[in-house]
């Protein structure tokens, strides 16, 4: 084990109390301070933005103070409101326009702070971006193990039983324990993989788009897409 991932999502007690979390800012402190005594120094931090009642303010004192703890990894998301989510049921918005003005600012304080930007909700420090993430953006295959795990292999794509209890029992029986399955054909996969790939600063191999190169025309007419040697 390589990386501690921490979801400290922000350091204002306040916000973590709108989103019913079990923790505070000093109980993460306590966690985060005891992985570094054990000897991780490669360590993430989940923050999130457009928290109920939270400003642009709160939110780069947020960043600013995570900064200060000097991880090598911050990933940054902004709150999703899921339907018959608790949030949902309470008719909880978000604001959109609230959340690009932190997600920019966050661009900016990062970057001032010498973290890399390499994808779309991930800054790291240099050469400690995360490995285990890249496998997922790059489409590249695993495999998930226990109670509700996803996996993605020989094109693949399959999820285990959510429930503990009849998960237990088919692997007792050693029975399968998967619940979905697809197949990802080639078309599909090579749209999931530029979409996937357009998430990374590294960009998508320009070999996807043999042949209909032509559709690009457009989108670097209209300055969305750049191409860089065989990106």
């Amino acid at each position: 084990i390589t990386r501690v991932s921490f979801g400290l999502q922000s350091v204002k007690n306040t916000d973590l109390q709108n989103l019913g979390r079990l923790h505070n800012y000093e109980k993460f402190k306590q966690a985060y301070y005891e992985a570094q005594e054990t000897g991780f120094d490669n360590i993430n931090i989940d923050l999130m933005y457009g928290i109920p009642d939270q400003t642009l303010r709160d939110w780069e004192e947020t960043l600013k103070e995570t900064i200060a703890l000097n991880s090598s990894h911050i990933s940054l998301y902004p709150l999703t409101i899921e339907p018959n989510t608790l949030f949902y049921k309470q008719n909880i918005q978000t604001d959109g326009d609230l959340q690009r003005k932190m997600y920019d600012s966050a661009c900016y304080i990062l970057k001032q702070n010498n973290f890399c930007h390499y994808e779309i909700s991930n800054w790291s420090k240099e050469n400690k971006f995360s490995h285990h993430n890249k496998i997922y953006w790059q489409n590249n295959e695993y495999i998930g193990l226990g109670t509700s795990a996803s996996s993605y292999y020989k094109r693949y794509r399959y999820k285990n039983v959510t429930d503990v209890n009849k998960y237990i029992e088919l692997i007792n029986k050693n029975e399968s324990c998967i619940t979905e399955k697809e197949y990802i054909d080639d078309d599909l996969y090579n749209v999931e993989t530029i979409m996937l790939g357009l998430r990374l600063k590294e960009g998508v191999n320009i070999k996807l788009f043999k042949g209909k190169e032509n559709i690009l025309d457009n989108f670097i007419k209209d300055g969305l897409l750049q191409i860089k040697e065989d990106k």
